[in-house]
């Protein structure tokens, strides 16, 4: 198990490489045993907060398979550093690389350099029969970092993907409290679960927001109840925050979204002439 965590508590998140062995039925040499391997991403996690958890059933695989910290986060001062925005941090997993090399810098993923190959192409270029799925909150994952159909990323990688319900608000109407965002996580680690047990793909990604998402609501909370707009009416501070949400959209890190909320709601009254 993986975990990073950078110095900068904004930007967190708990990877858990799980190594498991899915067993097939011979009838002349007995059971056989493939390895695979599934990546969890668990945003905005950080490890300490994770070793002071109660977490028995991490522990269950740590105390088999071992555990360990990881860092993803790039050298502070040298070419490889990079900003502290969610999606940097799983393409330096996905490529092996840093940003000065991978081109992401943000969460828009704006123009990814695909010529440092992801897991996946790695794993179908080595074997095409290799089996691989996805299973995401985030779409981004898919269509942009991993760039799956995408000719220059190396076509199609994933025989099987589990996502896009972020962009379903219909089904998923968005609120500010991110529930939305847990009942996806919610329907995204069931299939996920099923899948892996029926199909037993042997490279699967699973990516989870809500624990990031939960801690920006509280942040966000925690400003606009001390801030200097303080007693405005309830209306008028979503109105400001559902603002802030709609200039920010696809952003995750938390400066991004302080003055779009902040600006809305909040007009700093003019300065008073000195006293004559």
């Amino acid at each position: 198990m993986l975990i990073q965590h950078t110095g900068d508590r904004r930007w967190m998140m708990t990877i858990l490489l799980i190594t498991v062995l899915s067993g097939c039925a011979s009838v002349t040499a007995g059971p056989i045993t493939t390895p695979a391997a599934i990546f969890i991403i668990v945003d905005g996690i950080p490890a300490d907060v994770l070793e002071n958890t109660a977490t028995p059933v991490l522990d269950s695989i740590a105390g088999k398979d071992g555990y360990t910290r990881a860092y993803v986060g790039g050298e502070v001062g040298g070419v490889t550093q990079s900003p502290t925005s969610s999606a940097i941090g799983y393409n330096n997993l996905l490529t092996g690389t840093w940003a000065n090399k991978h081109n992401v810098y943000d969460n828009q993923v704006g123009d990814p350099n695909y010529a440092y190959w992801d897991i996946f192409r790695i794993a179908k270029e080595h074997d095409p029969t290799l089996h691989t799925a996805i299973f995401s909150t985030w779409t981004d994952n898919r269509t942009k970092l991993i760039g799956d159909g995408l000719e220059k990323a190396g076509g199609n990688k994933l025989d099987y993907a589990f996502d896009g319900f972020e962009l379903d608000t219909e089904r998923f109407p968005h609120d500010l409290l991110a529930n939305y965002i847990r009942a996806i996580d919610d329907l995204v680690t069931d299939e996920a679960a099923r899948y892996v047990e029926s199909d037993g793909p042997d490279l699967s990604w699973v990516y989870l927001e809500y624990t990031d998402s939960v801690g920006h609501v509280r942040r966000r909370a925690r400003l606009l109840l001390g801030g200097p707009h303080r007693g405005l009416p309830d209306a008028q501070v979503q109105q400001g925050q559902a603002q802030g949400r709609e200039g920010n959209a696809g952003a995750v890190c938390w400066p991004q979204l302080v003055m779009p909320i902040l600006h809305p709601i909040y007009t700093p009254p003019p300065p008073q002439s000195p006293a004559s």
